[in-house]
C-alpha cells in the first residue's frame, strides 16, 4: 500500500473476492484460522464497525442495498444459540 502512495499503516484483509451462493441452499464458509471468513461475512452482513470498507459490493450484479440484503439472507455465527423458542432472555 505504501507503494501506492498511502502513508498510514492499514492492513488489507480482503482483496478481489468473488463468490456465488445458490438460493435456498444452506452454505458453510470454511477455511483455516485467519483466512478472513469472519471479516468477509461481517462486511457482507453489514456488521463490520471498525476499519475501512472500500470497493464495490454487488448482489446479483446490482449494488448491495443493506435493507434488501438483510431481508433475503441470514448469517449466524458458530457460537450463536439456535433455538426454535427464540432468545433465552425473554
Amino acid at each position: 500500500m505504501k507503494e501506492q502512495g498511502l502513508t498510514e499503516n492499514r492492513l488489507q484483509l480482503l482483496r478481489d473476492v468473488t463468490g456465488a451462493f445458490r438460493p435456498g441452499v444452506l452454505t458453510a464458509l470454511m477455511g483455516v484460522s485467519g483466512a478472513g471468513k469472519t471479516t468477509l461475512m461481517d462486511v457482507l452482513a453489514g456488521r463490520k464497525t471498525g476499519g475501512y470498507i472500500e470497493g464495490d459490493l454487488r448482489i446479483s450484479g446490482f449494488p448491495k442495498k443493506q435493507a434488501t440484503f438483510a431481508r433475503i439472507s441470514g448469517y449466524c455465527e458458530q457460537n450463536d444459540i439456535h433455538s426454535p423458542q427464540g432468545s433465552l432472555d425473554h
